[in-house]
Order: structure tokens, then C-alpha cells, then sequence
């Protein structure tokens, strides 16, 4: 969707709210409003294992690979509440119980060191609005359209976003918009989003001092399309460019020296990212389902990545379905990773594993039982997935989910 296109949904939108003629063709919203339609809770524990040279944690040799074990459990809910006929709202709240993760925070008197020992222990929250608002064209405006691609009565929606996050020693802000416009008697959807988020951090020197806060800004802008092929078939592909600046790292990753020594790494200052997706969904005659999914992405940095990914979903029973799912990815390391630098006059230099040229491999299995003895919409879920690279990282992934849709 351009520019122009991706303008004129947000103008539409407010004209469909402000225009008290089009008000009066609108149905009267519901007698109750925030109608709870859908409300999910699930907890996830990851247990992730390995080294990497932006750690000295647990290290013989400062010229040694660290250890980069952690632990999250992270419960979170999701509830998506209907004002009226036109106005959706979801709010996801999730929750972040980490261990040995981040910096801990040294002015509450504790003693860390943290380029060699991460955080204890770490608690984060966040809180994610979205507000959607769906509005049809009028049919006056859809006879207009004499090729049919419009179809009748084509659907705009528009939406807003914000998110809070806040964690030990860590702060952030989002906030976005985006439009949708169903077109073809909603056959095909086109797409587009505009997305800014602000962090702020503390900031540690290469001994574990702190000193002062930074920043780091990124925007982002998204354009889709979604169609249906046949009614077996759904393709969808996206693009996505993001523009970054401010401090690029953590603060506390170190990178090891030929002199025996640690410092933190330095990155620039900024940092351009794109990435090109598409997806497809296939019904199977077996009551079963096949999702594929592909993901380019390139960096001002020097990265390149490739993902593959498939899940094939199979119904055994009327309540009862399993999902077993792969990925592949695969990416070359940024221009200035080393796992020891030579310091003679370099300016740019990181040890962190996710920067460096590793493949990785993703199995996991799902199974998910409806449960409408119990109420309507009533579901519960457990999945568990195993990833593991080429470069000694592993994690596993246990997830619970429950919830309703009402």
C-alpha cells in the first residue's frame, strides 16, 4: 500500500466517525458495551544453555566463551473486548520472571560485576493497547468500481498501538498505526503499518560502572497483501523496513583482547534492517492444514538471513488436533564480530553469539483440545520446542495456554 493509499484509509476513518449523516446509516452499537470475546492465558518457561565470548561469567580465561545460561517463565493473558459494532480493543499484558539475563542494578547496593556475572534475577512487564475501528464503504461508492476487483461494500479498518514496557534498569515506549482495506468481496487484503518505539537504559562501562542513561529509537513501516487463491488457499507476503539509531547494544556484553583483557563492545550508532516474508495456507482433504513460511532479511550491517519454516496441523478428533512444526534459519555474522579483537586501532568490535554466523534448527509438537463441555469456546493447549544452533546454543520451550472464545 502506498503513501497516498495508506493516508486516505486514516482520512476515511475519520470522516466515517465525524459525518453525522453516515452515523445515522450506522446500526446503534450493542445495549453493553466492552463485550469480552476472547481471553487467553498461557505460561511459558524457556531454558536456554551454551557459551558465548560476550560473557566471562563462570570463565578459567578471560580469552574463554562465558556462560550464557538463562531462565524465563513468562505468564501472560490476552483479552480482546468489543466496544460496538465498529470499535475492537486487545490488551496483552505479558510478564518476564529472568534469571541471569541482564545487568542487575548495582546502585541498590549490590556487589556485581556486570561484563563477567548477568542478573540474578530480573522481572519485566509490558502492557500492549490495541484499538482497531471497521468501517464499510457505502454501496454508491463500490458501484463505482466497474472492473469488480473492489467487489461490494469493500471494509477499511484502521489501528492504533500503544506499549509500555518496563524492567530493571530498562524502559520502553511503542507506539503505532496501521490500515487494512479488504478488497475483491474480501478475497484480498492490503495492508500497511507505521510503528516508532523508544528505549532507555542504563549504561555500564567496561569495569561494570554505571554511568548515566542511553537511547536507542526505531521506526518501522510495513506493507501486505493477502489473497485467496482458491477456497483451499490463502498466499500473503509483507515487507518490512526498519531504521534504528542511538546506543545499538545492551551495555554490558564485553568482547575478549589479544592483551588478555575485556571491554564492551562498540557499535554504531545506527542501523538499517529489511525483511521480505511470505507465507502461504493449505486445507489438506484430511480435515488438516499445511503453513508454510519464508523470511529474507538483510542489514546495514553486513547480515544476511535466510528462514524457512513449516507446520502441518491434523485434526484426530472432533475436539482434539496435534501441530508439528520445523524451522530453519541461517545467517551470516555482522562485518565487525570477533571472538578476540586485536585492539590496534579498531573501533567497531562484538563477541555476542547473535550477531555472529551460526544455523539454527526449531522442532516443536502441539496438541490442543476444545473443551465446550466445560463453556463455549473453551480451549486448552500444550506445546513444547526444542532449538538448538550450530554455534553450542540450545533452548527449550514448554508452553501451557488455556483460554475462551466467547
Amino acid at each position: 500500500m502506498g503513501v497516498r493509499s495508506f493516508l486516505a484509509a486514516c482520512l476515511a476513518t475519520s470522516l466515517l466517525v465525524a459525518s453525522p449523516a453516515r452515523a445515522q446509516e450506522t446500526p446503534p452499537p450493542p445495549k453493553h458495551s466492552f463485550v469480552i470475546e476472547r481471553i487467553d492465558t498461557a505460561l511459558t518457561a524457556f531454558q536456554q544453555h551454551g557459551v558465548g565470548y560476550q560473557s566471562k561469567a563462570n570463565t578459567r580465561s578471560l580469552l574463554d566463551p562465558g556462560n550464557a545460561a538463562l531462565t524465563v517463565f513468562q505468564p501472560q493473558i490476552l483479552v480482546t473486548a468489543r466496544q460496538n459494532e465498529r470499535i475492537v480493543h486487545r490488551f496483552w499484558v505479558p510478564i518476564d520472571f529472568v534469571t541471569s539475563a541482564s545487568a542487575n542494578a548495582i546502585d541498590r547496593g549490590r556487589k556485581v560485576d556486570v561484563i563477567s556475572n548477568s542478573s540474578r534475577q530480573n522481572e519485566a512487564m509490558a502492557f500492549d493497547w490495541q484499538v482497531a475501528y471497521e468501517a464499510r464503504t457505502t454501496k454508491r461508492d463500490a458501484e463505482g468500481d466497474r472492473s469488480g476487483w473492489l467487489g461490494q461494500s469493500p471494509k477499511w479498518t484502521t489501528s492504533i498501538r500503544n506499549n509500555v514496557h518496563i524492567e530493571e534498569n530498562f524502559r520502553s515506549w511503542a507506539a503505532g498505526i496501521g490500515a487494512s482495506l479488504n478488497l475483491a468481496d474480501d478475497n484480498a487484503t492490503l495492508s500497511g503499518s507505521v510503528n516508532n518505539v523508544l528505549d532507555w537504559f542504563s549504561n555500564y562501562d567496561g569495569l561494570g560502572v554505571k554511568s548515566g542513561r542511553r537511547t536507542r529509537s526505531t521506526s518501522n513501516v510495513n506493507v501486505g497483501l493477502t489473497q485467496i487463491l482458491t477456497p483451499w488457499t490463502v498466499v500473503h507476503a509483507n515487507y518490512g523496513v526498519s531504521a534504528q539509531y542511538g546506543e545499538m547494544g545492551n551495555t554490558w556484553n564485553s568482547v575478549p583482547f589479544v592483551s588478555g583483557e575485556r571491554f564492551a563492545e562498540q557499535l554504531p550508532r545506527s542501523r538499517w534492517r529489511h525483511a521480505l516474508v511470505g507465507r502461504f495456507a493449505q486445507y489438506l482433504p484430511s480435515d488438516g492444514a499445511l503453513k508454510g513460511f519464508y523470511r529474507y532479511y538483510t542489514d546495514a550491517w553486513g547480515v544476511r538471513a535466510h528462514a524457512l519454516e513449516g507446520q502441518l496441523s491434523q485434526r484426530i478428533h472432533p475436539l482434539l488436533y496435534l501441530r508439528a512444526s520445523y524451522r530453519w534459519y541461517t545467517q551470516t555474522g555482522v562485518d565487525f564480530f570477533t571472538t578476540l579483537s586485536p585492539g590496534r586501532g579498531e573501533t567497531r568490535f562484538t563477541a555476542d553469539s547473535d550477531l555472529g554466523p551460526f544455523d539454527s534448527h526449531t522442532a516443536g509438537l502441539k496438541v490442543a483440545a476444545e473443551l465446550p463441555f466445560l463453556f463455549a469456546g473453551a480451549h486448552l493447549d500444550a506445546g513444547y520446542e526444542r532449538y538448538w544452533r550450530t554455534d553450542g546454543l540450545t533452548v527449550n520451550v514448554a508452553l501451557w495456554q488455556a483460554g475462551a472464545r466467547f
